[in-house]
């Protein structure tokens, strides 16, 4: 749960950065790329709280971080105009959010509500870490492009979309262990 907040961090302070820096587009495109995905949090945040109620929170969570992880690589990574650039924005600004209303549900169904308290309190202490290394490390990777790879442009912010990318899947793939936890099967599809 800790490994989606970084790709949430990248995506959000490195979005407009990309659109000004990479792309060339003006600084009232890239804040109202900054906008749009922060937008769409207000739609896509209680979207998936009700798709975890109706699909259950380990699979939808899944679900929705495969989507931070695909959409990263595929619509961000090949973005080369403004208009995809909004697509994408919408994509990861519906989805990536959802770490905040997944955590104490996926919490409850893990430890159960009677160590839910104490639960949580160590998931959101631990939170920071995350929080605070994913936006400089995607910064790492841009200056490691830039000085020691020799790229500009777009490209320089490959491997930092790429880690954003990497970060969603994986954290996807450590639910799976959740659920296999939760349900004592491998069965995908099953609603626990």
């Amino acid at each position: 749960m800790l490994t989606p907040v970084i790709a949430y961090f990248v995506a959000l302070y490195s979005l407009a950065s990309f659109a000004t820096n990479g792309l060339g587009l003006t600084q009232a495109q890239g804040a109202s790329l900054q906008s749009i995905l922060s937008a769409a949090q207000m739609i896509g945040r209680p979207t998936w709280g009700l798709c975890l109620d109706k699909g259950g929170r380990i699979n939808m969570s899944i679900v929705c971080y495969l989507i931070v992880g695909i959409s990263s690589l595929a619509i961000w990574l090949p973005a080369k105009s403004y208009g995809v650039l909004i697509l994408f924005a919408v994509v990861q600004g519906a989805t990536s959010g959802t770490v905040w209303n997944a955590a104490a549900p996926l919490t409850a169904q893990m430890v159960g509500v009677q160590d839910l308290g104490s639960a949580l309190s160590v998931f959101w202490l631990t939170l920071f870490v995350p929080a605070l290394v994913g936006q400089p490390l995607a910064i790492l990777l841009l200056n490691y492009s830039t000085n020691h790879q020799g790229r500009t442009g777009p490209a320089a912010y490959y491997n930092s979309i790429g880690f954003c990318g990497a970060i969603g899947i994986a954290a996807s793939f450590f639910l799976l262990g959740a659920k296999r936890y939760q349900q004592g099967n491998w069965k995908i599809l099953s609603k626990t």
